[in-house]
């Protein structure tokens, strides 16, 4: 490969010249994400067209270069050509007699590192969330959602909601395309948080609607919307059956038409919201609910 090549390959991925190894890979797979999440949108108008076979080329270039330059830098440093063999041959011995001690010593030291460091983190979060004031509402985003910058939506919503001085949202992927090649991993890690995040409100597309109604993991809508259910639309009102109900219920609005998250880099087909079965802040999921109808073209 050639240097323009190279110049080429780290342009195509939207790097700078010799970027790391690190960053081609964070980037490769960012843009896979965005184009697999594409192909499943006919309707996306906003996203930039991704060539999935330029991305490929470019990735290959630039794994190549950089094995080559990790080749080169370990032959230099270890493997001169006259004490290559002499090299070889004392740190086999080395190795061999003091495998044991080489292992269990980086075994203490990893150990007593990753404690060290577990408990500095934790403490620096604790810190710093004392630091913060409360979070006003937490959302999940739960289906076939993507975004790149999880702070945009977040901040769509304080710039909205003056009152509000903190909110949370969680995206929890789950690809409606099984061609995806993320689809399992993306499906496996929903599954986990789903089970150990305690957002206040949901907002889903329709077969996640329909599997967290299934499972009672919802409100019946009319035991907290209060007044605003009587400004729905029968096309806004969604129902579910769960396991003990013994006909369908309504449990979540449509809000798919609202420009609350227009140009934050939301990608989505359709949003379902609904509150979270021992969720308490029912004021604030209905100033949500609020401001998703006002904001409905």
């Amino acid at each position: 490969m050639n240097e323009l090549e190279l110049k080429q390959a780290y342009s195509i991925l939207g790097l700078p010249d010799e970027a790391p190894m690190e960053d081609v890979e964070k980037r490769y797979t960012l843009l896979l994400k965005k184009q697999h999440s594409q192909q499943s949108r006919t309707n996306d108008e906003h996203g930039e067209i991704i060539n999935y076979e330029q991305i490929n080329q470019a990735y290959r270039i630039l794994l190549q270069h950089h094995k080559e330059k990790a080749s080169l830098a370990f032959e230099h440093e270890y493997y001169s050509a006259t004490h290559r063999k002499w090299k070889l041959d004392r740190l086999d011995h080395f190795w061999q007699y003091n495998k044991i001690r080489i292992i269990s010593a980086l075994l203490i030291l990893a150990v007593i590192f990753y404690g060290l460091n577990t408990f500095l983190d934790k403490r620096a979060e604790r810190i710093a969330e004392s630091l913060r004031p409360p979070i006003d509402i937490e959302i999940m985003f739960y289906g076939d959602f993507f975004t790149e910058d999880i702070h945009k939506l977040e901040q769509a919503l304080l710039d909205q909601v003056p009152e509000w001085k903190r909110v949370k949202i969680i995206i929890n992927q789950i690809p409606s395309d099984p061609s995806n090649p993320y689809a399992v991993s993306l499906q496996q890690k929903a599954v986990i948080t789903l089970m150990t995040e305690k957002p206040d409100i949901y907002i889903m597309d329709q077969p996640a609607f329909e599997m967290l109604a299934i499972q009672q993991a919802l409100i019946a809508a009319n035991e907290w919307l209060g007044p605003i259910q009587d400004q729905l639309t029968d096309e806004q009102k969604m129902f579910g059956q769960g396991e003990d109900d013994v006909e369908p219920r309504f449990y979540g609005v449509d809000v798919s038409n609202n420009t609350v998250f227009e140009n934050k880099g939301l990608h989505s087909v359709n949003q379902i919201i609904s509150m979270r079965f021992d969720s308490t802040k029912q004021q604030a999921a209905q100033q949500l609910v609020k401001l998703f109808l006002e904001k409905t073209q």
